[in-house]
């Protein structure tokens, strides 16, 4: 059921932001470029290859971006509809990107595979009680890092018109507490809250940037 929603907002339009998510290009500015910039000048050596996982990438815009910052980028979703508008993308915008069908279970990548992986508004469409189960699964393909955007509170429900249903895709909502419970198994880095408010409809909405790290 879950799929077929899924593939149904796709086709209508939804998610098709083709925009590089803020707060992503500053992860990777502050915690991937910056570590490349300073290999190549201290030991004035090629970096290592960088490989990266983005975990629910929909249309495959962020990795895309991803690709754009040198690294070897793989995009994984559970949409069919999702995977073929991002092969388009790549093919489009001519950047070289890796995209596949994600079963909903397994992570088909061996332990360590990604040097990190990154997660945009995904986990709050996850059922919290396999929320831990994605965890691990992110856990044991990443070396380092794993860098989130979450769904905070927000006033107005998100709601997708497919055909004649609605789909709503948040299962639950992130806040202060919960975080800190949900990601026990990691040493949080990096959290910022950001609350905003459109003047227009009033509506307000709160998102979270989360970078993590193995313990």
């Amino acid at each position: 059921m879950q799929n077929t929603q899924w593939d149904l907002s796709y086709k209508n339009g939804y998610n098709n932001n083709l925009y590089p998510n803020e707060e992503l290009i500053r992860f990777l500015n502050g915690f991937i470029k910056k570590q490349t910039n300073i290999t190549k000048t201290q030991l004035q050596i090629a970096p290592p290859p960088r490989r990266a996982l983005d975990f629910g990438c929909g249309i495959g815009r962020q990795t895309l971006l991803l690709s754009e910052f040198e690294i070897d980028s793989y995009g994984i979703d559970i949409s069919k509809q999702a995977i073929n508008k991002a092969k388009k993308l790549s093919k489009t915008l001519n950047i070289k990107a890796n995209f596949d069908i994600y079963n909903g279970e397994k992570i088909e990548f061996c332990d360590d595979f990604f040097d990190f992986s990154i997660s945009l508004g995904v986990l709050n469409c996850i059922p919290l009680k396999d929320i831990q189960k994605t965890l691990s699964e992110l856990k044991r393909v990443t070396k380092k890092y794993c860098f989130f955007t979450l769904v905070g509170k927000i006033s107005q429900e998100i709601i997708y018109k497919n055909e004649n249903e609605e789909f709503n895709p948040i299962n639950f909502y992130f806040d202060d507490k919960n975080i800190l419970s949900i990601f026990n198994e990691f040493n949080i880095l990096h959290l910022v809250k950001n609350t905003k408010e459109n003047l227009i409809n009033n509506d307000i909405y709160t998102t979270y940037s989360i970078v993590l790290e193995a313990k």
